[in-house]
Order: C-alpha cells, then sequence, then structure tokens
C-alpha cells in the first residue's frame, strides 16, 4: 500500500456511527496516530459537506476509508481503485461517492482509492462488531506507520 501513498495525502472516514459498522470510517480516523501528518477528515455521513476542505488541501492521494459490502470476511480490508467506487455496495450516503469523486479529481486531479472494509452489522448500534473493531485499529496503525515514515 505504500506505493499509492504518495505526495500530500489525504484520509477521509466516510459512515454513520450510529448504524454499527458504516462507522468504521470515521473510527479509523479516531483511532489514528495524532502525528502520523496528512490531512485526516472525519467526513461521517455527508463526506459533500468536505469537498471544499479537501480540495483546498491540494491533496496529492485522497484515501477513502468506508463499510462497503463486498462479499469478503467480516473486517477484511480491500483498496478499491476508482473504476470500482461507483458499482460497489457503499454504506449509505446522500451523494454518491463516485460523483464525489469526479469533484475532486476536476478540483485537484488527485489520484483517489476507496479503502473498503467488510461490514458485519450497520444496524442502530453505537459499536463496531469485533472483527471490524479490530480491522479499524490495525488499519489505522497501518496507515498511520506508512504516512509517518514517507
Amino acid at each position: 500500500m505504500s506505493e499509492l501513498l504518495k505526495g500530500r495525502i489525504c484520509v477521509v472516514g466516510v459512515g454513520n456511527r450510529q448504524r454499527g459498522d458504516d462507522g468504521a470510517g470515521p473510527r479509523v480516523i479516531d483511532a489514528r496516530d495524532p502525528g502520523a501528518g496528512g490531512f485526516w477528515l472525519d467526513a461521517g455521513m455527508a463526506p459533500e459537506n468536505y469537498l471544499e476542505p479537501i480540495a483546498q488541501w491540494k491533496p496529492d492521494t485522497i484515501l477513502i476509508v468506508d463499510a462497503v459490502v463486498f462479499g469478503g470476511d467480516f473486517g477484511e480490508c480491500r483498496l478499491l481503485d476508482r473504476s470500482t467506487i461507483e458499482s460497489a455496495s457503499v454504506s449509505t450516503h446522500a451523494v454518491s461517492l463516485g460523483t464525489l469523486c469526479d469533484y475532486l479529481i476536476n478540483r485537484t486531479g488527485a489520484r483517489i482509492q476507496l479503502l473498503a472494509i467488510e461490514p458485519k452489522s450497520i444496524g442502530p448500534v453505537n459499536r463496531l462488531s469485533r472483527p471490524v473493531e479490530c480491522a479499524v485499529n490495525a488499519l489505522a496503525q497501518t496507515l498511520s506507520s506508512l504516512i509517518m515514515r514517507r
């Protein structure tokens, strides 16, 4: 993954903390190392509200972290490229991630990747399932370490 994290890096956590594993993206932002550098943003359920702060930061790489049903094991992480974002079964958002990516590419020219975490449960609970919680913590540590080493 380190070869994908080039230049100015923006990590965007997307999801609803009140719907179990759908909150995985924002919880990765919470669990990061505060000294990791880059621009880490909890965009919650409305990433469209954060397009301008992202664009103004002028990232070279944007990594969107979100719960996505892709048929893997619960808590499994998979890196999806821009061409698969529109067809992925992504957690609920007002605007599709594909549309957001199009806008950010036009504004910044950044390379955009979706880091998908397979959810176990997206019911009305405030906590992550155990496999997704383990994945979130490991992912936050890995991303922090990779960004700090650049």
